[in-house]
């Protein structure tokens, strides 16, 4: 529920970036199913919306929606533990759900400020749970391999984090009832990490028919921006 002093905001960001991804194959004792220096041009879409509750001073929390596709190394493992296969999805999709926590320069200028002009430093944090979806042309690959089903439940944990550095300009004229502008230029670092595979325990809920699949990703993200209104 929405506090009388906080206001509710719907944040939506959409993407594309190109790309190329080197597979480098470093002999993990498994058999690889994509060629050493395989090099893949890829183009990916980001999609990402926010339910956001803007409180006191420029804070804010809420819940984050993350979608995009891209290239990744990936393993798989039997009841073992062992590695049987490896290699590069060429087009795994990754859905990242969180609870994100933060604090928004411009939202305390808008709401405290009329003339403002300063450097700023704000960041983000979340926390939240991320669910892989296997391109078919490496999960046909690795099962008609291994004569083996890869397990269907491929989610971990994802740990997010924000820094934006930049400047602000704001100004407001009484004469138009506080109608003025806004301006942000900055740059900003995302960085994500997304980890899943087998625990150090035995896990008896892999059989000998299946495979479990493996990764540990960093994804940093960066870049100019800039923002009017």
């Amino acid at each position: 529920m929405v506090s009388d002093s906080s206001s509710l905001r719907i944040a939506y960001t959409k993407g594309e970036v190109n790309g190329i991804t080197t597979f480098k194959d470093k002999s993990y004792g498994g058999t690889s199913v994509t060629p050493n220096g395989d090099i893949q041009e890829f183009t990916t879409s980001l999609e990402r919306i926010g339910l956001l509750n803007m409180a006191e001073k420029g804070l804010y929390y809420g819940l984050e929606y993350t979608s995009f596709q891209t290239p990744a190394a990936v393993g798989f493992s039997n009841s073992s533990k062992a590695i049987e296969y490896y290699g590069l999805d060429k087009a795994m999709k990754m859905q990242n759900y969180e609870i994100v926590i933060g604090y928004d320069t411009a939202a305390y200028a808008k709401r405290y400020e009329s003339d403002f002009e300063s450097f700023y430093l704000q960041g983000m944090f979340g926390i939240g749970a991320s669910i892989y979806d296997l391109s078919s042309d490496i999960k046909e690959r690795v099962e008609s391999l291994s004569n083996k089903s890869i397990l269907s439940s491929t989610y971990s944990l994802v740990l997010d984090a924000e820094v934006d550095l930049g400047y602000i300009w704001q100004k407001r004229f009484k004469s138009v009832r506080g109608i003025g502008y806004s301006i942000e230029l900055g740059a900003k670092v995302r960085g994500i990490y997304t980890g899943i595979g087998q625990s150090s325990d035995s896990d008896s809920s892999i059989n000998a028919n299946e495979l479990k699949m493996e990764m540990s990703r960093y994804d940093i993200w960066y870049g100019p921006y800039n923002i009017v209104f």
